[in-house]
């Protein structure tokens, strides 16, 4: 199931040439301010005369709260096994595309921008912007979720705590809190390395846990 997702304003075509170009879209949802009704309504009757499955949601190009809000919406309704995502930021005002591009990183969203080229085809005016590797955030739940906000609000800034410290937090045996930083390390939201500073000493028996920036980032953004 692959579900895209489009910013638009006035001009309609940017959207529909990253359809063309982009094969196996089941699902499109058009992002668009009230402003420009006839725009959606354009776009709109081009999927469904595509036999796709097409949603309007309205925003304001100038709230990025909310577009934000609206787009995880969409990733919370939609997600899935299977279920693969992808962001067209051509259209729209550029708090829009800032919008869509702070959320492609949460919901492991593909960025796409059109060029204006006519000389070339669509698939050549479509460009795919690279994004960092990211975490799945089904995965940062429950206690996992907890262990990572008590790591951020312990060394969040660039300190680091062990794994006998989480333990007596959360009063979870080793096997546990293993298995919970197993996770967080998987998904690049920790790293661990050999020796850790204990009462002042450095010990190397001992392994030391710290966020990556990747880690500190989402911590901060889950613990909102």
């Amino acid at each position: 199931m692959h579900i895209h997702i489009a910013t638009a304003g006035q001009a309609v075509e940017p959207v529909i040439k990253a359809y063309n170009a982009i094969p196996g879209i089941d699902r499109v949802y058009i992002l668009i301010s009230g402003v420009f009704e006839e725009s959606a309504m354009v776009l709109e009757d081009f999927f469904i005369r595509a036999m796709v499955d097409v949603r309007v949601r309205i925003v304001d190009g100038f709230d990025f709260q909310g577009i934000v809000d609206t787009i995880y919406s969409v990733y919370e309704e939609e997600q899935g096994k299977g279920v693969e995502f992808s962001l067209n930021i051509t259209g729209g005002t550029n708090l829009m595309a800032a919008a869509a591009c702070s959320c492609a990183f949460f919901v492991g969203a593909r960025i796409c921008y059109v060029l204006r080229d006519p000389e070339r085809s669509a698939s050549q005016q479509l460009v795919w912007i690279p994004t960092p590797r990211t975490p799945d955030l089904r995965r940062i739940k429950g206690k996992t979720k907890d262990i990572l906000a008590f790591i951020l609000k312990e060394c969040g800034d660039g300190g680091s705590i062990t794994s006998s410290a989480i333990t007596a937090r959360f009063d979870v045996d080793k096997q546990n809190s293993s298995y919970h930083l197993r996770i967080l390390e998987d998904e690049g939201l920790i790293e661990r390395e050999q020796g850790a500073v204990i009462n002042g000493k450095m010990n190397r028996r001992v392994k030391s846990i710290r966020l990556t920036g990747q880690g500190r980032l989402v911590a901060s953004w889950l613990s909102e």
